[in-house]
């Protein structure tokens, strides 16, 4: 599915698959994660260049994990990508086991995320990142709670915020290796700030709205059997729910 919301375009998945955002600027296309498969990726690229006549240049990463960042490691494209430094230490340290079974269940090869990496333009930032483009200014900053690499980037004076996986809309959360208090300090956090637009990890984008459901999910998440009744229409994540480092 295709949605957009003033300078925001967002590609969801009815399966619950990662989302891809792209933000329109004055004279390029800016990404924000990039999906498991480059296929997948260049096909939302190819299409938003189209639209807009305008290039991609640079994507952004949220977190390392795959479902977000193969899909431009793993292009033939040449893009810029920007992603904090701890991002790039787990995607350095994903085990040649856990590429190979994520390689078998999905039909591609993996083998080489490394290798690959290292012919990237990467530029690494330690913390935040402020990025200043005419009348848009982009901050990243890394925040952890899903994941100890996340990374939150807000749009403004938009007030928009790209939430990664620190968001899930009508999906299940995909918690392995979460710290969930950090992560639902981060969503009180974060309801404080003037947002005025959430585009999720997964599933559709929303409003504000969105942060004080999750932080309710996360509140539900260890009873299951509450959890399978209040929850049931949520979706799974695509395969990599199961996925390990």
């Amino acid at each position: 599915m295709y949605e957009k919301s003033g300078k925001i375009n967002i590609f969801w998945f009815e399966n619950g698959a990662s989302n891809i955002c792209g933000l329109e600027l004055d004279d390029e296309i800016v990404i924000f994660d990039s999906s498991l498969y480059s296929k997948k990726f260049e096909e939302a690229i190819d299409i938003l260049q189209d639209k807009y006549n305008k290039k991609v240049k640079k994507v952004f990463l949220t977190h390392y994990h795959p479902d977000h960042s193969f899909g431009v490691i793993f292009s033939k494209k040449n893009l810029e990508l920007f992603m904090n430094m701890e991002t790039f230490y787990c995607l350095n340290s994903i085990k040649k086991e856990s590429l190979k079974s994520l390689s078998d269940n999905s039909g591609s090869d993996f083998m080489n995320l490394q290798q690959l990496l290292t012919k990237k333009k990467v530029e690494l930032f330690n913390g935040n990142i402020l990025k200043s483009f005419r009348n848009t200014i982009l901050n990243g900053i890394s925040v952890g709670g899903h994941s100890k690499d996340s990374t939150i980037y807000i749009i403004k004076p938009d007030n928009i915020l790209i939430s990664g996986d620190l968001v899930f809309s009508k999906v299940h959360a995909e918690t392995q290796g979460a710290n969930i208090d950090i992560w639902k300090d981060l969503l009180c956090k974060l309801d404080t700030y003037d947002i005025a637009y959430v585009v999720p990890g997964h599933g559709t984008p929303s409003g504000k709205e969105l942060l004080k459901v999750q932080f309710q999910y996360l509140q539900d998440y260890s009873n299951k059997e509450k959890l399978k009744k209040l929850y049931s229409t949520y979706l799974l994540s695509d395969l990599l729910k199961d996925f390990e480092k």
